[in-house]
Protein backbone atom coordinates (compact mmCIF):
# COMPACT_ATOMS: atom_id res chain seq x y z
CA UNK A 1 0.00 0.00 0.00
CA UNK A 2 0.73 3.64 -0.52
CA UNK A 3 0.09 7.24 0.23
CA UNK A 4 -1.29 9.27 -2.05
CA UNK A 5 -0.06 13.02 -1.52
CA UNK A 6 -3.52 14.86 -2.19
CA UNK A 7 -5.46 12.60 0.70
CA UNK A 8 -5.62 11.22 3.97
CA UNK A 9 -6.24 7.71 2.74
CA UNK A 10 -4.25 4.80 1.74
CA UNK A 11 -4.49 3.41 -1.96
CA UNK A 12 -4.45 -0.48 -2.13
CA UNK A 13 -2.70 0.19 -5.57
CA UNK A 14 -0.65 2.73 -6.97
CA UNK A 15 -2.93 5.70 -9.43
CA UNK A 16 -2.58 4.69 -12.95
CA UNK A 17 -3.49 8.59 -13.70
CA UNK A 18 -1.85 11.31 -13.37
CA UNK A 19 -3.54 14.78 -12.06
CA UNK A 20 -3.58 18.18 -14.18
CA UNK A 21 -3.46 20.90 -10.94
CA UNK A 22 -2.93 24.01 -11.35
CA UNK A 23 -1.34 25.44 -8.29
CA UNK A 24 -2.31 28.98 -7.06
CA UNK A 25 -0.50 31.62 -6.16
CA UNK A 26 -0.37 30.73 -2.51
CA UNK A 27 1.30 27.52 -3.12
CA UNK A 28 4.85 27.01 -2.65
CA UNK A 29 7.84 25.52 -5.20
CA UNK A 30 7.97 22.35 -2.81
CA UNK A 31 4.45 21.34 -3.04
CA UNK A 32 4.29 21.76 -7.32
CA UNK A 33 7.93 19.59 -7.29
CA UNK A 34 6.58 16.71 -4.70
CA UNK A 35 3.40 16.25 -6.73
CA UNK A 36 5.74 16.35 -9.97
CA UNK A 37 7.85 13.91 -8.46
CA UNK A 38 4.38 11.50 -8.08
CA UNK A 39 3.82 11.63 -11.43
CA UNK A 40 1.19 14.70 -11.89
CA UNK A 41 0.68 16.86 -14.82
CA UNK A 42 1.39 20.64 -12.23
CA UNK A 43 1.00 23.96 -13.75
CA UNK A 44 1.90 26.91 -10.69
CA UNK A 45 0.35 30.56 -11.60
CA UNK A 46 3.07 32.02 -10.74
CA UNK A 47 5.14 30.00 -13.27
CA UNK A 48 2.94 30.72 -16.27
CA UNK A 49 2.51 35.22 -15.30
CA UNK A 50 -0.44 34.65 -12.63
CA UNK A 51 1.32 35.85 -9.49
CA UNK A 52 -0.25 38.52 -9.03
CA UNK A 53 -3.30 37.42 -11.36
CA UNK A 54 -7.55 37.61 -9.37
CA UNK A 55 -9.64 35.00 -8.47
CA UNK A 56 -11.26 34.83 -11.51
CA UNK A 57 -8.02 34.58 -13.96
CA UNK A 58 -6.78 32.06 -11.86
CA UNK A 59 -9.86 30.00 -12.59
CA UNK A 60 -10.22 30.83 -15.65
CA UNK A 61 -6.77 29.81 -16.30
CA UNK A 62 -7.63 26.80 -14.73
CA UNK A 63 -10.60 26.01 -16.87
CA UNK A 64 -8.66 26.86 -20.00
CA UNK A 65 -6.08 24.46 -19.17
CA UNK A 66 -8.77 21.56 -18.18
CA UNK A 67 -6.79 21.68 -14.68
CA UNK A 68 -8.54 20.89 -11.08
CA UNK A 69 -7.28 24.52 -9.33
CA UNK A 70 -5.46 23.56 -5.93
CA UNK A 71 -5.95 27.24 -3.93
CA UNK A 72 -5.69 28.02 -0.46
CA UNK A 73 -7.65 31.02 -0.61
CA UNK A 74 -11.21 30.66 0.95
CA UNK A 75 -12.78 32.73 -1.75
CA UNK A 76 -13.41 29.79 -3.55
CA UNK A 77 -15.23 27.99 -1.26
CA UNK A 78 -18.54 29.51 -2.89
CA UNK A 79 -17.28 28.70 -6.41
CA UNK A 80 -17.38 25.30 -6.26
CA UNK A 81 -20.99 25.12 -6.45
CA UNK A 82 -20.68 25.83 -10.15
CA UNK A 83 -21.57 22.57 -12.08
CA UNK A 84 -18.47 20.55 -12.85
CA UNK A 85 -19.37 20.52 -16.36
CA UNK A 86 -18.30 24.78 -16.42
CA UNK A 87 -14.88 23.94 -14.29
CA UNK A 88 -12.86 20.24 -13.75
CA UNK A 89 -13.03 20.95 -10.07
CA UNK A 90 -11.47 23.12 -7.19
CA UNK A 91 -9.48 21.95 -4.30
CA UNK A 92 -9.68 24.60 -1.55
CA UNK A 93 -6.94 23.63 1.16
CA UNK A 94 -6.91 24.64 4.62
CA UNK A 95 -4.31 24.75 6.77
CA UNK A 96 -4.39 24.85 10.67
CA UNK A 97 -1.18 26.62 11.17
CA UNK A 98 -1.58 27.24 14.89
CA UNK A 99 -1.04 23.75 15.08
CA UNK A 100 -3.97 22.52 17.10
Amino acid sequence: MQWHPLTTQRLERPMSESLRLYLDQMLQMDVAEALRSEGHNIVRASEVGQARADDQQILQKAILGNRILVTLDEHFGDWVILPLTKHPGVIRLKINRDGS
